[in-house]
């Protein structure tokens, strides 16, 4: 399924709540798995150790389990120094809550049937409807399971699957996730062909803007070839072209593909 081939946004939502299911789940058993002596380890965020990592996690998880809920069932919210609390945590209560809020969202956004999906939530940097929102808690989910395990696992990558429910909006979410300056620095036409039956998109960095599109747009600078994982990752700042452009398809000037890691620096 390509972006151009969407469903309704009710039966987005509930893909992506699965698939914020899986990844949540996936990464608590994850962090069960690590010797108390590596919690301190590493992870793809450089600032950020395991136990950093699992603390932001845990939050995200259980405040958008908390959002959801208060639209649907009048749940109401949980104090913010909770959020602050849980990045002090034991592991085994971070897991315990990270698998118990991983259900929720996906048990909240499927047993929706009177509308609340459209019901507009404030995320902090935007509103937007719940369903539509429900994109965002997949997004930290699957980022920060494969963050967790870049860390210790250099050859990580995003399952396909999970990758394909990512690209469904990713030119939706590119202001989000471009960078001003960085647009500025490397202005040019970007031809991303992506792979996993996603398709072309093209990027155009022009005067500190960033336009993307799907489909061909004009006469690319670059064209890159990517599977679906490596498109979501190169969106989110995580596909370092600097290290990684030798293994690509490259058609065009090989080195101006890293402008892309100027206009996308990771979010």
């Amino acid at each position: 399924m390509t972006e151009a081939q969407q469903p309704p946004i009710e039966d987005l939502a509930r893909a992506w709540a699965q698939t914020a299911n899986e990844a949540f789940t996936d990464l608590a058993e994850h962090l069960h798995s690590i010797p108390d002596e590596d919690w301190n380890g590493s992870t793809a965020c450089t600032k950020w150790t395991i136990r950093d990592l699992a603390g932001h996690a845990v939050g995200e998880a259980v405040w958008f389990a908390n959002l959801a809920r208060g639209v649907t069932v009048g749940e109401p919210a949980l104090p913010n120094d909770l959020y602050d609390s849980m990045k002090t945590w034991p592991r085994d209560r971070i897991v315990h809550a990270l698998d118990e809020a991983a259900d929720t969202i996906q048990a909240t956004i499927h047993g929706d049937d009177t509308g609340h999906l459209g019901q507009t939530v404030d995320l902090g940097f935007t509103r937007m409807p719940l369903g539509k929102a429900t994109y965002v808690s997949m997004f930290e989910a699957v980022f920060h399971n494969w963050d967790a395990r870049a860390g210790r696992q250099p050859e990580a990558i995003i399952p396909t699957e999970w990758a394909l429910q990512l690209t469904m909006q990713a030119v939706e979410f590119a202001p989000f996730l471009s960078n001003r300056k960085g647009s500025a620095e490397a202005p040019g036409t970007y031809l991303l062909q992506v792979g996993d039956g996603v398709g072309p998109v093209t990027v155009t960095a022009k005067d500190g803007k960033v336009v993307m599109e799907r489909g061909t747009a004009g006469k690319a600078d670059v064209t890159i070839h990517l599977t679906a994982d490596q498109y979501v990752r190169l969106l989110a700042g995580r596909l370092d072209l600097s290290k990684e452009s030798s293994d690509l398809a490259i058609e065009g000037e090989r080195a101006r593909s890293t402008g892309l890691n100027r206009i996308f620096q990771g979010v």
